[in-house]
């Protein structure tokens, strides 16, 4: 099957573009990057679940199915500043949780281990706070959380915009139209012709401005 043989063969160069930050250098400077956007310091990347959709296996169907009644892959990501595809997980269903697909993936094992040394990923509630992977307070009680959320979430914000910006440049992603057995690679080799692209300049950059957040999203947060 052509397509099969053609995803086989630029499967074999994802790791050459896609690839995590392991460096001190350059997770200071991804920090310095992010630091332009919403303030907040020491980030090196933003992670997310995304769902890609596509026709779900004859045996265990069901745990393809989504919370929106979709079968789909929950496809985790992390991005760095300049929204390119840093780490990503195409290998659990629909119905996996987001919380759960990160605990059994390369990047939790890694930063676990202090890979990334004092900097950290920035995640929405339904993640575990831990010393590398930072989310908002719940309960915000005093004048600096606020703070501290509305920076993070300016921050966080612009990996919701990587998957509009991603899947309106590969629309295949919207919806696989063969078995979910080929989203994994689909999602590979999407992520990277995304990272050329950019790499290249042929993707427009996101814009602080264009970040789903409200007024109270402009100010900076510090330690």
């Amino acid at each position: 099957m052509y397509i099969q043989e053609i995803l086989d063969i630029l499967d074999k160069n994802v790791d050459t573009f896609v690839t995590f930050p392991v460096t001190a250098e350059e997770q200071d400077l991804i920090a310095d990057e992010f630091i332009d956007i919403g303030g907040f310091p020491k980030t090196t990347g933003l992670m997310d679940c995304t769902h890609v959709k596509g026709h779900p296996p004859k045996e265990s169907a069901q745990t393809y199915v989504n919370r929106k009644g979709d079968f789909s892959i929950n496809v985790q990501v992390v991005c760095d500043a300049r929204l390119r595809i840093r780490n990503f997980n195409a290998s659990w269903p629909g119905s996996a949780h987001d919380a759960h697909i990160l605990r059994m993936s390369n990047v939790w094992e890694a930063c676990e281990s202090g890979l990334l040394r004092d900097k950290h990923i920035l995640v929405d509630s339904g993640y575990p706070n831990r010393n590398w992977l930072l989310s908002v307070f719940l309960n915000p009680s005093s004048r600096e959380q606020r703070r501290y959320n509305r920076s993070q979430r300016k921050t966080r914000v612009y990996v919701e915009c990587l998957f509009g910006q991603w899947k309106r440049e590969f629309s295949i992603l919207n919806r696989v139209r063969l078995h979910v057995d080929y989203i994994p690679k689909v999602v590979a080799v999407c992520a990277m012709l995304r990272n050329i692209r950019i790499d290249r300049g042929l993707t427009k950059p996101m814009r602080a401005e264009e970040g789903r957040v409200g007024k109270e999203g402009r100010s900076r947060w510090r330690p």
